[in-house]
């Protein structure tokens, strides 16, 4: 790869973008794949994060009867009482954010 001339001329949209210029097929063909690779990354990733989304809005919504006599206040005499199954805070997802950012950087360090 070379660096792009001072005018840009002849260059393609990417190689614009990024500033060099792949001179043999098989660098282009390189680029290509990795291109490709990181595209299907990125699709699976994203489909592993919306699972996950829907499993944890999912799991917040899960009960498990106590078997307290008592049961909540204002609950009926003798009727089961419900509770959250797994209650998380209103900042989770940002303490998820928070974590993904410092493990990119951490593995971009290495």
């Amino acid at each position: 790869a070379t660096p792009p001339a001072e005018d840009g001329g002849g260059l393609g949209a990417q190689e614009r973008k990024s500033g060099w210029t792949l001179k043999t097929p098989d660098a282009r063909q390189s680029m290509h794949d990795l291109e490709a690779s990181l595209s299907r990354a990125n699709s699976r990733a994203e489909v592993y994060r919306r699972e996950l989304s829907s499993y944890m809005d999912e799991l917040q919504t899960r009960t498990f009867v106590t078997g307290d006599e008592d049961g909540p206040q204002g609950s009926v005499e003798g009727a089961p009482s419900y509770e959250l199954l797994v209650a998380l805070p209103d900042d989770f997802e940002d303490v998820v954010d928070l974590n993904a950012h410092h493990v990119v950087n951490t593995r971009g360090k290495q």
